[in-house]
């Protein structure tokens, strides 16, 4: 397509959007309108109408002009306002727009602005009637703001958005919203959090009609969806993030009202008056107030900035960390959290003051306003760090163990280092401190070294430096510390893990690169494992330790050994050491999806052998699209064709933004429709799709979008691939029949004519087709009847959920040779362990409520 075509498609693309959102351009309009007209009479909408167009409590309970819940949210304040508030109604309310109609819209817009201010209206009312200082406060306080009815409309059109985007608008809406009402506080703050309440309850009410007139359509608005990890994660960070940025939101108002108030306080850098200084402390006398006064001296300069925001870097980083599924992103995220709750703990004195009972004294009929939301600063960042560690069950194992205390070790090492460096600087220049020092008085100093600012501003100063060397160390120790934390925490969060772990990592695939045997083989990349690396460093193996049970992945890498006479004997050298390894540790080794080959190396090592799986191989040397059982899949093919769809061959690095978000859009809905969490283990999900040595195979239809996703992971030999093999299967909700049975298909052919050796439709975990099952029958009877039976009454119960068999069932439309897969144990005694293990292996968030739900729903 050229430069010129493509321009006119855009253009074709913008005019549309253009036309899809009427009545967002007439409140544009109304907006641009009022801003030029304050332009041209050089006045302030104050000014230019009636003070009635702003929305008060005094303006509309007390004057009675209940006209103002829509008069004051159609204007921007000031004429340059519209350059920030016209590409937010644009872009939010023409998406809302688009989402649920014109005229829902429309609807939506006044509901939330009337019911939104009145709500708020409401609660000032009561909290006048109780007597809250804050009420009384902000009774006059007049707004003016268009942002208010927009967040409420969004929050409504969010009820027809998909999963994923619904999830997205309420979480990280919602989330904003409550830090400004926490951190600043302003009417203006709690009228577009109640907005949000109205647009979410309204928006349910107009869909649940929507649905009722659609033929077929659902009664009402599922309540909960499931979401994949990494969706989880996403909104975790996002969180985090917010609620770093906090306490920038009081630096920026600090006239607020927030609860959280006290906590963005601590963070403010208040520089100092030096004529006061000077004349505070022109006595030679070192009294109160010159105390007083270089307690807020020593908030000047660099070095006490930097001290104040880099521990809310810090958490950005983690927020970063967190994104990426990094634990040890978690627990820093946690120790700044609970860092935030002690200094607010010591600083505002909460301990003492609820001894005392003064926190909720209501002997005169009022409470301590201050003190309840000095105690909501110390117990939000709590709640949050409670939040985190609830959430470690959704974040991948480090594939290095001790990788985050070795964190922490590092930080703690770094701050014994510097602290001590500091104290015997210090000491050394302890003439250059008034008053006078000793070792004493620097060791009880040190802490404040360490803290934001705004904590030091109320504290009494006992140790000051006068200048030179000594100030500079004074100033400069604490932010080194956190520098240090902030560097060490992005090498972190950049990398797996911390050490050794990128050498294994790439040890691991260069043996996958010089040849591996099974297909399944790349999944050893994947994060969540740890790696066994024979004595040789020949032969490695990668597992996963769930409840005691060591689970290894697939069959050894490597095994060419020096001084072993057949690759056989190496392979079982190597199980046997990985074995004694387990042993040594208190694990019980098994061996998970191995092929028949190494029966005799198992056997050698008496351990049993107990079919699992089955995997769907394709020989492409013979594989035909002829012959009537594969007509399904020619029809599929020639439909897709017919309809303008393709087969786009990337890599996930290769997408565009619209189309990674679409294939995000893909996945989730896929696990909302599930009753439980989203399963790993031997199924990637769009984390595993990041590798760029990962082939992506997208059906994109002719307006550019994504029916259909596939992964496939290489096998390689020399270097060079040899064959794929299908991980990640989705298809986009109301997508043509046959979009999967296209993908699959022109990807098979693809790699026959790039001369591949085979194409693997991988294995459908605890499922086996009719013969493969009497099989497993017959070993079963061999073996006692109940160790195969326990893997199989497994399958059955997770049947329903996750269609383990009818993906088997789906796999033979393309006539694959079914190669079994086994498990390989060392005592049969520890199978219902293994079996427990292997549940929570691929289903890690499982909780207790939602397995004997599982169990009774296939009981009934």
């Amino acid at each position: 397509m050229s430069a010129a075509e493509r321009a006119v498609v855009a253009s074709r693309a913008v005019g549309r959007w253009a036309a899809s959102i009427p009545f967002t351009w007439v409140i544009v309009g109304v907006a641009i309108v009022v801003g030029v007209l304050q332009l041209v009479f050089h006045a302030s909408l104050y000014r230019l109408f009636d003070p009635a167009f702003s929305f008060s409590f005094d303006s509309v309970v007390g004057q009675h002009h209940w006209f103002a819940a829509i008069t004051s949210v159609l204007f921007a304040a000031r004429a340059l306002h519209i350059l920030i508030v016209v590409p937010i109604i644009l872009i939010m309310l023409g998406a809302a727009e688009r989402l649920m109609g014109t005229w829902r819209t429309a609807v939506s817009y006044v509901v939330v602005a009337v019911l939104g201010g009145g709500l708020g209206l409401a609660l000032q009312g009561v909290g006048l009637w109780l007597g809250i200082v804050v009420a009384e406060q902000v009774r006059s306080y007049a707004t003016i703001d268009p942002i208010t009815p927009i967040v409420g409309t969004i929050m409504a059109a969010s009820a027809f958005a998909g999963p994923l985007l619904r999830r997205r608008i309420r979480v990280l809406g919602f989330t904003v919203l409550l830090m400004l009402v926490l951190y600043s506080g302003l009417p203006v703050d709690l009228y577009r959090l109640l907005a949000a309440v109205v647009g979410v309850a309204f928006g349910a009410a107009l869909w649940r009609v929507r649905a009722r007139r659609r033929p077929g359509g659902r009664a009402g608005e599922p309540t909960r969806y499931r979401s994949t990890h990494r969706e989880q994660r996403s909104l975790l960070a996002a969180l985090v993030a917010i609620t770093a940025v906090g306490p920038v939101i009081t630096v920026v108002a600090p006239n607020g009202f927030g609860p959280l108030q006290p906590l963005g306080l601590l963070f403010r850098d208040t520089l100092s008056n030096s004529a006061a200084l000077a004349a505070q402390c022109a006595a030679a006398a070192y009294g109160d107030d010159c105390s007083d006064a270089h307690a807020a001296a020593r908030l000047d300069g660099l070095g006490p900035v930097l001290v104040t925001v880099l521990p809310l870097v810090v958490l950005l980083i983690a927020a970063l960390g967190i994104l990426r599924g990094r634990r040890v992103a978690l627990w820093l995220a946690v120790a700044v959290n609970l860092f935030l709750t002690v200094l607010g703990v010591a600083y505002y004195g909460v301990i003492p003051a609820l001894g005392t009972g003064s926190f909720f004294d209501f002997s005169n009929g009022t409470f301590d306003q201050a003190s309840v939301s000095v105690f909501v600063s110390v117990l939000v960042p709590l709640l949050i760090a409670a939040l985190l560690v609830g959430s470690l069950r959704i974040f991948p194992v480090d594939s290095t163990f001790g990788a985050t205390p070795r964190f922490f070790i590092i930080i703690a090492s770094a701050l014994v280092g510097i602290a001590a460096v500091y104290l015997v600087v210090a000491y050394a220049l302890r003439d250059q401190f008034a008053p006078a020092v000793n070792l004493a008085d620097l060791l009880y100093d040190l802490p404040e070294r360490f803290m934001p600012v705004g904590f030091l501003s109320l504290e009494r100063v006992d140790v000051f430096p006068n200048g030179g060397p000594a100030q500079f160390v004074y100033e400069w120790v604490g932010p080194l510390f956190w520098f240090v934390v902030a560097v060490t925490a992005v090498l972190s969060v950049s990398r797996h893990r911390l050490g050794q772990a990128g050498g294994e990592a790439g040890r691991i695939r260069t043996l996958l690169h010089q040849g591996a045997t099974g297909s399944l083989s790349w999944i050893t990349t994947w994060r969540g494992h740890h790696y066994w690396f024979s004595p040789d460093q020949g032969s490695a193996i990668a597992y996963r330790v769930v409840n005691g049970v060591a689970i290894a992945t697939g069959e050894p890498l490597g095994g060419e050994r020096l001084g072993a006479p057949t690759a056989r004997d190496a392979r079982s050298e190597t199980i046997a050491q990985f074995a004694a390894f387990c042993t040594r540790h208190g694990w019980t080794p098994v061996f998970y999806v191995v092929s028949a080959e190494l029966a005799p190396v198992f056997a050698g090592l008496h351990w049993s052998m107990m079919k699992i799986a089955e995997e769907a191989r394709i020989d492409l040397a013979a594989f035909s699209l002829e012959g009537k059982k594969m007509q399904d899949v020619r029809t599929a093919i020639n439909k897709a064709t017919k309809l303008g769809i393709r087969a786009e061959f990337t890599s996930f690095s290769r997408l565009t933004l619209g189309q990674a978000a679409q294939v995000r859009e893909i996945s989730e809905a896929w696990v909302a429709d599930k009753q439980l969490p989203e399963m790993g283990f031997t199924l990637g999900g769009v984390d595993e799709l990041t590798d760029p040595e990962v082939r992506l195979v997208l059906a994109v239809d002719a307006d550019e979008r994504v029916l259909g996703v596939t992964s496939w992971l290489p096998t390689f030999e020399n270097d060079t691939v040899v064959g794929y093999t299908l991980d990640f299967m989705r298809r986009r909700p109301g997508a043509i029949n046959g979009v999967m049975e296209f993908t699959i298909g022109e990807s098979i052919l693809a790699a026959k004519r790039e001369g591949l050796r085979f194409v693997s439709l991988s294995a459908a975990p605890l499922a086996h087709t009719e013969d493969g099952g009497a099989a497993a029958g017959e070993g079963a009877a061999r073996e006692g009847g109940a160790r195969a039976a326990l893997l199989d009454v497994l399958g059955r119960a997770l049947e329903p959920v996750y269609g383990f068999q009818s993906l088997l069932a789906f796999k033979q439309k393309f006539r694959p040779q079914n190669v079994p897969l086994y498990l390989a144990y060392a005592d049969p005694l520890t199978l219902p362990a293994v079996g427990v293990a292997l549940a929570r292996a691929y289903v890690p968030t499982l909780s207790a409520r939602q397995a004997i739900a599982l169990l009774a729903s296939r009981g009934s």
